[in-house]
């Protein structure tokens, strides 16, 4: 997950620098909007009232040892946990959706952002819940 937030944050990045061009800010936008639907469309959500089939209770069982295994991280930094997961697994996927949706949230900050980079935020912010969601 570390490479794969370096990619996001990287075009976050370019896209926020006061010097970089026009068309350059344009490729970081549509690269982050890409970015943003490939992190979101990895999102399992089991659906716990229609379990038809054995792998659909295993689903669910994975989903709360993830949930578990991520509660037991809550605190640490991140530098000390990227380099420990990777997006095949459950828990690395939503660290990542969880890293992305917190540097979101700080570009959508109007005290410390422009207007441009907040509207911005909330297509992303915008493309990740409808991409995101069952």
């Amino acid at each position: 997950i570390a490479s794969a937030w370096d990619m996001y944050n990287t075009c976050i990045s370019i896209h926020n620098h006061y010097r970089a061009s026009k068309i350059l800010k344009s490729e970081a936008e549509n690269a982050l909007v890409h970015l943003t639907l490939s992190a979101f469309g990895r999102v399992v959500v089991p659906n716990v009232r229609q379990r038809s089939s054995k792998n659909d209770l295993s689903l669910t069982n994975i989903s709360h040892a993830a949930n578990d295994e991520i509660k037991a991280l809550k605190g640490r930094a991140w530098e000390s946990i990227r380099d420990n997961y990777n997006l095949s697994s459950p828990v690395g996927v939503t660290l990542l959706l969880v890293k992305i949706m917190s540097a979101l949230s700080d570009m959508a900050d109007l005290q410390k952002q422009s207007v441009e980079t907040v509207k911005f935020s909330l297509v992303l912010i915008n493309v990740a819940l409808e991409n995101g969601g069952p």
